[in-house]
């Protein structure tokens, strides 16, 4: 959920320092949706930031919210039993990276987490730090062997009960892909890219059963696809999909699978692409229990060949297909009218 959007009225990527200023010149409370961070100067940073990936893990395990780090102290007022926050914001440090921070927080919370968004929002020599977090489908999250929960508008140690209970939620294994590009380099009318594929199951308790993905390719081919061969049972629409299904496969926890795969990008694939100089890499996977996820790449093939790993990014990674169609608006009858499958409304 974007909680950005219900909060300050845009989408986290849009906030600015004076929204954030706007927002705290009256006062505000915390609730079940909303937490607030100072960054005192003085203390170790790391005091500073497991604060902030308990209240994470706490939004994680209840449903969802937006963190802010940087708030300004929160304050006693007459007449009411909470703080209020109002005022000037505090300052994070200019040395606390995005990425580095990612890292950082999920690196506390087990089971790993996803659906975190940060946002650094810079002002001269300061910043502060807003976070956007779903409500986890895998929860419970725990970080230093503490259950967090977010209740009556406070992060609190959640009890027994209820932890069993999220327990009793989680239904299917939590699936993730990710690609490592090991080698890119110039050939006739193009060039390769040879990547390497990992598919784990971050689930320890459940196993995922008839595990299958799908590797898409816009712009390019396998290097393995002969076109003509008669039957091809893996590659589709002319070698540019590759699709892996095997029902007896079993996917465990801490046995990822792996697989490399070698991709010509040439003159003559670019063109289903407005931009010729990159190619796009899509990769779905699922199982018999989880739903089907998908990562998509784009591969930056323009001037010298070099820095394989910098030529790759993200555009999005693990994302569930509902997820995706939500944020493109893409309705039932939508995906119906796709596969040329029309309703008619019978008067």
């Amino acid at each position: 959920m974007e909680y950005s959007q219900i909060y300050f009225g845009k989408p986290l990527g849009q906030l600015t320092y004076p929204d954030l200023e706007a927002f705290f010149s009256v006062e505000r409370e915390e609730s079940d949706q909303l937490e607030f961070k100072s960054c005192n100067p003085n203390g170790k940073l790391d005091d500073k930031i497991e604060g902030v990936t308990q209240g994470i893990c706490a939004f994680l395990n209840s449903s969802g919210g937006l963190l802010i780090w940087g708030a300004p102290e929160g304050k006693k007022v007459d007449g009411k039993k909470e703080k209020v926050f109002v005022g000037d914001l505090t300052r994070v440090p200019l040395t606390v990276e995005k990425d580095w921070l990612i890292s950082k927080i999920s690196d506390k919370i087990i089971p790993l987490p996803i659906g975190i968004r940060a946002q650094l929002i810079r002002k001269d020599d300061y910043q502060v730090c807003v976070f956007e977090i779903d409500e986890s489908p895998y929860a419970p999250h725990q970080t230093d062997n503490i259950y967090y929960m977010r209740i009556d508008g406070q992060k609190k140690p959640a009890p027994h009960h209820y932890i069993e209970a999220l327990f009793k939620k989680v239904t299917y294994p939590r699936l993730e892909a990710y690609i490592i590009p090991e080698d890119m380099d110039t050939i006739e009318k193009g060039c390769y890219l040879e990547l390497e594929f990992f598919f784990f199951n971050f689930s320890p308790f459940i196993n995922e059963e008839g595990f299958y993905y799908k590797i898409q390719i816009l712009g390019g081919v396998f290097a393995d696809y002969n076109p003509h061969q008669v039957v091809h049972p893996k590659y589709t629409l002319q070698g540019s999909q590759y699709t892996y299904r095997n029902e007896g496969k079993i996917l465990y926890n801490g046995e990822p699978i792996s697989i490399d795969k070698k991709i010509n990008f040439t003159s003559s694939q670019r063109h289903v692409l407005k931009d010729k100089n990159t190619g796009e890499i899509l990769v779905f996977f699922g199982g018999k229990t989880s739903p089907i996820k998908v990562s998509r790449y784009k591969i930056d093939l323009s001037g010298d060949l070099d820095n394989v790993r910098e030529r790759v990014s993200i555009v999005y990674e693990n994302k569930l297909i509902s997820e995706i169609q939500t944020e493109i608006n893409d309705s039932e009858n939508d995906m119906l009218e796709k596969f040329g499958i029309l309703r008619k409304k019978v008067h």
